[in-house]
């Protein structure tokens, strides 16, 4: 005959595995989440180190032939704030 006890046994069993699937669960998408996380870091840091040739051409010549144009002193003053946030 079951009893309230092994009832009782049974449910708590049923309770710490539903908590330790959960805990796994979360556990492996954190994990995950993280080395999203250093790929996209990577991949982006890629991506700008491409871009440094050219920002770094285009920020030298403005430097030694300085636009006149006002449009021109904006695109100059742009590629330096590029070259300096992509480390070129």
């Amino acid at each position: 005959m079951i009893t309230a006890r092994f009832l009782i046994r049974c449910l708590l069993g049923v309770c710490l595995g539903i908590i330790g699937v959960a805990g796994g669960l979360m556990y492996y998408a954190n994990s995950v989440g993280e080395k999203s996380d250093q790929n996209t870091e990577q991949i982006i840091r890629e991506s700008q180190l491409k871009w440094c040739g050219i920002v770094t051409l285009f920020d030298d010549t403005y430097k030694e032939n300085p636009p006149e144009t006002s449009t021109g002193r904006q695109l100059a003053s742009e590629m330096s704030k590029l070259r300096v946030e992509f480390g070129c």
